[in-house]
């Protein structure tokens, strides 16, 4: 009788486990569901959810101007009216930009829906 009862035992312990194996594979592909509708959600609304804004970095030397031209533009660049567009702009062109060695007023020019168009630099003095 025990080897009968360790059997039966045995069947449920399995069928047990195997149902919650089952109920765990299930509730993990709904949260990825879930995650990936909300995902694409956000995509679709194109929104920018935080954006650091540090007074400090209103005003900025040339040096750094300079330096921050060295690398991949993010967004067109205007400096005293002077437009670096991101698609155009290479290294070796930062001597034909007309930077004068003063410090400028960094400001941004935002698009209908709230994101960054470009970045304004205007010369101080």
């Amino acid at each position: 009788m025990t080897d009968v009862t360790k059997l039966i035992r045995m069947f449920f312990s399995t069928l047990l486990f195997v149902l919650g194996l089952f109920l765990f594979m299930k509730e993990i592909l709904e949260i990825d569901t879930s995650i990936t509708a909300i995902r694409e959600g956000w995509k679709a609304e194109d929104t920018v959810f935080y954006e650091q804004y540090i007074e400090e970095e209103d005003v900025i030397s040339n040096a750094k101007l300079i330096a921050s031209l060295f690398h991949e533009l993010e967004y067109d660049i205007e400096v005293n009216g002077y437009l670096i567009r991101k698609q155009e702009h290479k290294a070796e062109k930062i001597m034909d930009y007309k930077i004068e060695a003063t410090e400028y007023r960094k400001s941004y020019q935002y698009n209908t829906k709230g994101n960054i168009e470009r970045i304004q630099y205007t010369s101080i003095r």
